[in-house]
């Protein structure tokens, strides 16, 4: 018989410490896996985990990267972001 484990929560967040992978990242943010790739090499983006050969994003540090891009009027940085990458290809 399997125990079920409980999901954590981090303080002060209540988004439990899932895992997601990248493509759901990428849907979370509405931005492409490509995108993300370019933000772990170049920096910039959501902070991430390497598990082996596999990268995952919590949830929490998804919506902490939302958070931290949110301007003041409420729209969104990322678009920002994306344009500075695009100009720098």
């Amino acid at each position: 018989m399997s125990k079920k484990r409980k999901a954590t929560t981090v303080p002060g967040n209540p988004f439990p410490t899932l895992l997601c992978r990248e493509l759901d990242a990428s849907r979370v943010l509405s931005v492409p896996v490509s995108r993300l790739r370019y933000w772990r090499v170049r920096g910039g983006g959501p902070r991430w985990v390497q598990l082996g050969k596999s990268v995952r994003y919590r949830l929490a540090d998804l919506d902490a990267f939302v958070k931290a891009n949110l301007h003041e009027d409420g729209t969104l940085h990322v678009a920002d972001l994306m344009k500075d990458a695009e100009v720098s290809k």
